[in-house]
């Protein structure tokens, strides 16, 4: 899985599920919005025929999609 954990990212603070490359199977997106600060980020695992694997997972944070950084809680809404 990239990525270091930090107290006070709150990796897990939100979770979803969804079929975003159409497969017929749910991949896992887990934020972690008290990254960098409370700047956020979001990680993507894939789903395979037993499950959300880290094989292959990408994080990404605000910056990567083009949203303010600082103090972003890039993720926070994530699941709601």
């Amino acid at each position: 899985m990239p990525g270091t954990a930090e107290k006070g990212d709150l990796f897990g603070g939100r979770t979803a599920l969804a079929d975003a490359d159409h497969d017929g199977r749910a991949e896992l997106y887990v934020s972690a919005y008290g990254e960098n600060t409370y700047d956020g980020a979001v990680w993507a695992f894939r789903s395979t025929s037993t499950g959300p694997t880290a094989t292959g997972s990408v994080s990404f944070g605000p910056a990567g999609v083009g949203a303010p950084v600082t103090d972003a809680w890039f993720g926070y809404g994530l699941g709601r």
